[in-house]
């Protein structure tokens, strides 16, 4: 009896341990773009490699709110598959995202006249930091980005760290840019 209730103790602290972490695992916004960018390869094989960017919308600006108050409402990704010259026009897929209302995803390949020259794709995620962790690491080193608006993308910029980044927006007059890399989490400030 007493080796039995040893074990059923043992069971129970296991088991508390493991409800209690699960929690803490809930899904980050990057588990949301490795589960889209596999669901847009899957309905379309030659967007593999082709991804842009993923425009996040957030609920405040991150200057207002604590960085565990900051969520992103909704997120916009692109996929850019190249320009045809025989009918002057760009093939995209825009992939739609609302985190707020919960509903399905909205997936539009379209054709449009302008041309996306210059832009860097992003095929590789492996070991990107999360959306929540850039918010975090700026907000702990004390920049106040006032926008509710971050692009994760590869900038096209005269600096360029060989991958991707998370760009703050902003208003255009602001005097400092913020990124934080997407690999490191390093904060970038650019005049």
């Amino acid at each position: 009896m007493k080796k039995f209730l040893i074990i059923m103790v043992a069971v129970f602290v296991v088991t508390f341990t493991f409800c209690s972490c699960k929690k803490d695992n809930k899904k980050q916004y990057l588990d949301y773009l490795l589960e889209d960018y596999q669901t847009i390869i899957k309905q379309y094989p030659d967007a593999e490699g082709y991804f842009v960017e993923a425009q996040y919308e957030l609920n405040g600006n991150v200057s207002d709110l604590a960085a565990s108050k900051i969520k992103a409402t909704k997120v916009k990704y692109v996929y850019y598959l190249g320009w045809n010259d025989t009918i002057k026009q760009s093939t995209i897929i825009y992939h739609e995202r609302d985190f707020e209302n919960g509903t399905e995803p909205v997936i539009t390949r379209k054709q449009e006249d302008s041309p996306w020259f210059g832009d860097k794709f992003v095929s590789n995620f492996d070991g990107f930091v999360s959306l929540e962790k850039a918010i975090k690491n700026l907000k702990d080193a004390g920049h106040k980005a006032e926008t509710k608006y971050i692009t994760l993308r590869y900038p096209m910029t005269t600096f360029d760290y060989g991958h991707a980044l998370y760009v703050f927006g902003g208003d255009p007059r602001r005097t400092e840019h913020f990124f934080v890399d997407a690999v490191s989490g390093e904060i970038y400030v650019k005049e």
